[in-house]
């Protein structure tokens, strides 16, 4: 009971189901741009049971010659923070 995912600005509010996932992107694959904070969420607080987390980053432009560790906190290149 309780432990529902809250996205406010969506007006979206999901309920966990057993073995069941919630999966949400920050970026529109068409447009590649960032929303306006449509995926804001909260976790409600959980009254009986327990509620599990996994999260996993995804970080656009990772591939071989670009590993994760090229960029900094915000995705952006350390080669490309320094030019500018």
């Amino acid at each position: 009971v309780g432990g529902a995912t809250n996205f406010r600005n969506s007006g979206v509010h999901i309920k966990p189901k057993k073995y069941a996932a919630t999966f949400f992107s920050y970026i529109d694959p068409v447009s590649m741009k960032m929303d306006d904070g449509f995926t804001e969420h909260s976790g409600c607080p959980v009254i009986e049971g327990e509620k599990k987390i996994v999260t996993q980053w995804v970080r656009l432009g990772v591939d071989n010659e670009n590993p994760w560790n090229s960029f900094n906190t915000l995705g952006i290149k350390y080669s490309d923070a320094a030019e500018q």
